[in-house]
């Protein structure tokens, strides 16, 4: 996993794939963005799944097929982010075909993603899937029996991915219309993420965060945000 996440990350690095990340739709095909996406999200999103796998480490332990059981448990989970992310591809496209090259659309749509995802931030529904998120040993007394073990570890990677997308869509939204070229604000949305889900007092930021991407939107949409933070914001 962790030379997975260092060669994600890398790629991401890459200046010809910052060129080609999955906000890009104007230059590349829906695949390629969608491959971009995938890459983002093992570099964002498997460090957020850690307690998983360490939980299923005990739970498999002395089973001899427990290293492909824990393969096809993040399978599972990659497959419902990837599904997202093909949601995302179809949204993009869709927009960029309503609005165009016109002119200030990218700010407009990058303010609105912002403020979208900074309420989201203070749902019930975001509360509710955090909860799932921070408690993956409930996924395994839900749908471990051990009587189909591929089966039965694909559907706790799938049903913890579902909880993963319900909590961290929105933030991963703004990623998304960033694009891989905006690596900061790429790093500090992957912060906060793992910071929400895997630390102590993660809950205690939600709203604080939430409250900073909608007066961040705000800026964005009213042009208060200065360009030397706009641009990196947008890739740019």
């Amino acid at each position: 996993m962790l030379v997975a996440l260092g060669v994600a990350w890398a790629v991401l690095a890459l200046p010809g794939h910052a060129e080609h990340g999955p906000h890009h739709l104007g230059h590349d095909t829906a695949a390629a963005a969608l491959g971009g996406w995938v890459v983002m999200v093992v570099a964002m999103m498997v460090p957020a799944a850690l307690p998983l796998v360490a939980m299923l480490r005990r739970l498999l332990a002395g089973r001899a097929a427990a290293p492909v059981l824990l393969v096809v448990t993040l399978l599972g989970y990659l497959a419902v982010w990837t599904a997202a992310g093909a949601a995302f591809v179809a949204g993009d496209a869709a927009v960029h075909g309503l609005v165009g090259d016109a002119d200030g659309a990218a700010v407009r749509i990058a303010g609105g993603v912002l403020v979208l995802a900074g309420l989201y931030q203070f749902t019930a529904l975001k509360n509710a899937c955090l909860t799932a998120c921070r408690t993956p040993r409930w996924f395994a007394l839900r749908y471990w029996h051990g009587r189909r073990a591929a089966a039965e570890a694909a559907v706790i990677g799938t049903a913890y991915g579902v909880s993963c997308v319900g909590c961290c869509w929105a933030l991963m939204l703004v990623s998304f219309v960033a694009g891989t070229a905006a690596m900061p604000a790429m790093v500090a949305l992957s912060v906060l993420m793992a910071a929400e889900r895997l630390t102590r007092r993660g809950r205690s930021l939600v709203r604080p965060a939430g409250a900073v991407l909608v007066a961040l939107g705000a800026a964005v949409l009213t042009g208060l945000l200065p360009p030397v933070l706009l641009h990196p914001l947008l890739g740019g």
